[in-house]
């Protein structure tokens, strides 16, 4: 087998994408510890191929990696490359990422939105889609007694926004949070769970922007979004309705309308679904969104996808 390192930064345990390093472990790839993306310790000749897998920040900062002669190849992972195309995390990352990954040397980004790859090879740019994905560790169905409607996050723009028109339409939504080892038995308490991976932009510029602070969700354009997040996967392996926004790739991820989730394209959908649909049809939803997502979208899953893109 060729031998495969996944060159990697500081993943603090808890951190969503730490069991990620796990399952790459258990798979026989060569975990090798490269802070803030110096390699300078480590020995790229020794393997066939490196996957690099550190915080975008760190490498934008970095001049060009040594690769001391190394000939195998050179593949970036990264979850983040949405923000190329995305002004979400407002304008400091668009456009950011194809002068990196030139820069560095890179033969292959891997990123984990389809869109995201169609757009970077378009922009000359060789990608690969390769989903995020969860810990079946830590997110699966408890077989409890279920109620009402949860939402968990950052409430972006987007997602203020849903939250507001919900509540004008009089459907109850409670936010919770908890550490990542306890959410899925706070999940597990509740019928449905919201995802709102939209875009939203406050209107009227800075005055817009300091309503948010007043009124949030208030005067909010929302634009559909670009990719999924490890909280749709999460949100499906615990057990809870998934509501999410219409994405395209969703269907290549096995997330079919009334089936495996609820699929709404606006937010007068959203709310008449989720006053509508009876409650045995929320519970057979969740059951198959849990089977669909430990059939398919564990860390262990995207391991054996990047090897073969890789």
């Amino acid at each position: 087998m060729r031998r495969v390192a996944v060159f990697h930064d500081t993943f603090d345990r808890g951190h969503p994408v730490e069991p990620l390093l796990r399952a790459f472990e258990a798979r026989g790839v060569e975990l090798v510890h490269t802070p803030r993306g110096d390699i300078s310790n480590a020995d790229p000749a020794a393997f066939d191929a490196v996957v690099v897998f550190v915080r975008f920040r760190f490498l934008r900062d970095r001049p060009p990696i040594d690769w001391g002669g190394f000939t195998g190849r050179r593949v970036l992972l990264e979850h983040d490359a949405v923000h190329n195309y995305s002004r979400l995390a407002g304008d400091d990352l668009f456009g950011a990422w194809p002068p990196v990954v030139e820069r560095h040397g890179f033969d292959l980004l891997v990123v984990s939105g389809r869109e995201v790859a169609r757009r970077l090879i378009a922009d000359g740019i060789p990608s690969v889609w390769v989903p995020k994905g969860y810990d079946d560790r830590v997110f699966f169905d408890l077989g409890t007694t279920r109620t009402g409607i949860c939402h968990f996050g950052k409430r972006y723009a987007a997602r203020a926004a849903m939250l507001r028109q919900l509540r004008r339409a009089d459907v109850s939504v409670s936010h919770v949070a908890a550490p990542l080892d306890q959410l899925n038995e706070v999940l597990n308490r509740y019928e449905s769970c919201l995802v709102c991976n939209m875009e939203g932009t406050p209107a009227l510029g800075f005055v817009g922007r300091a309503l948010q602070r007043v009124v949030p969700g208030a005067l909010v354009t929302v634009r559909p979004g670009i990719e999924t997040m490890i909280k749709n996967f999460e949100v499906a392996a615990s057990g809870c309705a998934p509501f999410f926004d219409a994405i395209p790739e969703l269907s290549e991820l096995g997330f079919v309308d009334s089936e495996t989730a609820f699929i709404y394209a606006d937010f007068d959908e959203l709310a008449e679904r989720l006053r509508g649909t009876p409650q045995e049809e929320l519970r057979e939803v969740g059951r198959r969104a849990a089977l669909l997502a430990r059939e398919r979208h564990t860390w262990s899953h995207r391991v054996e996808q990047i090897l073969a893109a890789v």
